[in-house]
């Protein structure tokens, strides 16, 4: 898989993979318990003996160093700069979305919780106790402590019923997947470059002795010229790669170099290095698997659409610049149209 900024095209990285799997949840971790968690008795922590305590509003106590006591107004600008955004954005998506439920009326129901649970740790592991400990890594990674996962959970409960009925797996989505998980594959390499006449001199290049390899590192525009042009293994159903390079690359012996071939981006030159055989799986014996997997991932991408959606609804004024400030940050990123 290329690299992300890549000219030519791919798929992004390993981690994408795992992120793309969890839907929403890597992106979000707050929810309608956010309120609750703000107050002094839920700091994470007691607040030692003989302390004082008062609203937050007017800036309690939320710790105490070397018997001193700290108030939530020495840390709210620390607080906002470094986190307040992303909070502030969680704390409206949740809020939105619980308008929007009761709209539907569609409640939130254990079972429905349960499931996400489930999700998140199916897309980690095939192995229980290593998905379990995966989510925990991840958790203290995200910050996620027991309110906002619960949060999160919910949250993606909400927001996977609004969107459900809007999926329908298509047989012919079910074997394209199996065709790019299963199916044969191109071992190869390419040169990107911007014109024509570039195209042919690279070529003219390869066939006066030089490598293929040598060719992609000094002339290819792609990011894989770092590589020497090295593409991961291309699957002919993969849609993520161009339609020309994948017809050419079938039609390739091992050990040809094509012509050049037009693309949007330019003009890039293949060599089929390798013919991968497909492996011997049936399809009927993996279809309801890939119907589940074809399901989730339309789910997320029309999960992350509805949370632009209900960020975008909101009419939100910060009252900190701080939190103004990572406020607009979190509400570009999220709520792309």
């Amino acid at each position: 898989m290329l690299v992300r900024g890549s000219r030519f095209g791919g798929r992004g990285c390993v981690m994408v993979a795992v992120v793309m799997a969890w839907g929403v949840w890597c992106a979000w971790g707050s929810g309608p318990e956010v309120a609750r968690a703000e107050q002094p008795g839920n700091a994470g922590g007691m607040v030692g003996a003989g302390a004082e305590t008062e609203d937050n509003a007017g800036g309690g106590v939320v710790a105490v160093v070397d018997g001193k006591a700290v108030k939530l107004s020495a840390l709210r600008e620390r607080l906002f700069e470094a986190v307040g955004g992303e909070i502030l954005a969680e704390y409206v998506i949740d809020q939105q979305l619980e308008k929007r439920l009761a709209s539907e009326k569609m409640p939130i129901t254990r079972p429905m919780i349960d499931r996400e649970k489930r999700i998140i740790l199916e897309s980690l592991a095939d192995d229980a106790n290593e998905s379990a400990r995966l989510l925990r890594v991840l958790r203290v990674r995200r910050g996620l402590g027991e309110t906002r996962y619960a949060a999160l959970l919910r949250r993606n409960a909400g927001l996977r019923a609004l969107v459900f009925d809007q999926v329908k797996v298509t047989e012919v989505q079910v074997e394209q997947a199996f065709a790019l998980r299963y199916g044969p594959r191109y071992a190869s390499r390419l040169i990107l470059v911007g014109t024509l006449a570039e195209a042919e001199a690279a070529l003219a290049a390869v066939e006066s002795a030089e490598t293929f390899g040598e060719v992609a590192a000094t002339h290819s525009l792609d990011v894989t010229r770092e590589v020497g042009g090295k593409l991961p293994a291309i699957s002919g159903a993969d849609p993520e790669y161009p339609d020309a390079v994948r017809d050419a690359l079938a039609a390739m012996g091992e050990g040809q170099v094509s012509p050049p071939i037009a693309l949007d981006s330019g003009f890039a030159i293949v060599k089929l290095e390798r013919k991968i055989p497909g492996k011997d799986v049936q399809l009927a014996d993996v279809k309801e698997q890939l119907v589940r997997e074809i399901q989730r991932r339309s789910e997320r991408v029309l999960m992350e659409k509805l949370a632009g959606e209900l960020i975008r609804e909101a009419n939100v004024v910060a009252m900190s610049e701080a939190l103004k400030q990572g406020w607009d940050r979190q509400r570009a990123t999220v709520a792309q149209p």
